[in-house]
C-alpha cells in the first residue's frame, strides 16, 4: 500500500518515467520446430 501511495504522490508532483520495455527472445522464431 505504501508503494501505491508514494506512486501516487509522485503523478499529482507530475513526475513519471516514461513506460519502457525491452523483449529479447530466447531463442529465434524460425528455428524452432513446428507445434
Amino acid at each position: 500500500a505504501m508503494i501505491a501511495f508514494a506512486g501516487a504522490l509522485r503523478l499529482q508532483a507530475g513526475q513519471h518515467s516514461p513506460p519502457k520495455v525491452d523483449v529479447t527472445p530466447r531463442w529465434d522464431m524460425a528455428t524452432l520446430p513446428a507445434v
